[in-house]
């Protein structure tokens, strides 16, 4: 028997980068094929949608998914899901397969984008973020043309706490351009008390974790400032720190602000 593969292009959250999963023809031993990694809701009416960016095949679950029942069309996804080509044969051809879902989260919430100057962004963040550094291949990488994907790891009393953090991406018009490079800073706001905080650490490698932020505004942003150009190059820029620190205008010492080129992205 011989292997025919459907390539379906997901940013796989342990390493954010394009992944080709292969569906094996009927008679294979394993027929059991993962769909794993950040995609977009197209629907969630009844079954939910799911498609990625760019196009291609659409994936439907199978059931209901409770996760998404509040979510939106357009709406970024970490998805974990699965099919049988055992009892659904693909192809090149194939343009809609059905999934058992796993699990299912929006990764598009609690997040925010704006142009600032830099005063008024100093109201945007009270707390740093786990370096990036700690996790090998922690980096920022562009989803489709328009969504940055960043792996965000920080501390929480409780997983049912994260709710109480939210991020914000920003292009700061105040700041020097220099080779035509866009800098976003994101910034970090908890409405936990900071000593009981510190308690579980929200890791990169979960999918609590990843967030993701539509740039096109702040492309905009920095295009009208700039003479109609286009950014050449994009850098996130992180405020770290090696435990949970709270942002205050006195401790600025014992935090780091540390710049990630992002991945994937191209100038257009």
């Amino acid at each position: 028997m011989f292997m025919k593969q459907v390539k379906f292009f997901l940013v796989a959250l342990m390493v954010l980068t394009s992944v080709s999963f292969t569906s094996c023809m009927k008679g294979e031993d394993n027929t059991v094929v993962p769909v794993f990694g950040i995609i977009t809701l197209k629907s969630n009416f009844l079954q939910c949608e799911f498609q990625v960016a760019g196009g291609g095949v659409t994936f439907v679950s199978n059931k209901t998914v409770e996760s998404l029942m509040n979510a939106n069309p357009g709406d970024i996804v970490f998805l974990s899901a699965q099919y049988d080509t055992e009892t659904q044969p693909v192809d090149q051809s194939t343009s809609k397969i059905y999934v058992d879902v796993n699990f299912a989260v929006k990764i598009n919430g609690n997040v925010s984008t704006g142009s600032y100057d830099t005063e008024a962004s100093k109201s945007l963040a009270n707390r740093t973020i786990i370096p990036l550094s700690n996790y090998q291949g922690a980096v920022p990488s562009m989803y489709g043309s328009d969504w940055v994907v960043i792996p965000i790891p920080y501390y929480t009393e409780k997983y049912e706490n994260i709710s109480q953090h939210s991020f914000t991406l920003a292009y700061l018009k105040d700041e020097e351009v220099k080779n035509s490079t866009l800098k976003l800073h994101l910034y970090h706001n908890s409405l936990e008390t900071i000593d009981k905080e510190k308690t579980v650490n929200v890791t990169y490698n979960s999918y609590e974790a990843y967030k993701a932020f539509n740039i096109s505004s702040l492309v905009s942003s920095f295009k009208a400032d700039n003479g109609g150009k286009t950014p050449q190059k994009i850098v996130v820029v992180t405020q770290e720190g090696s435990s949970s620190v709270e942002i205050t205008g006195e401790n600025t010492d014992k935090y780091t602000e540390k710049e990630y080129n992002v991945e994937g992205y191209t100038a257009k």
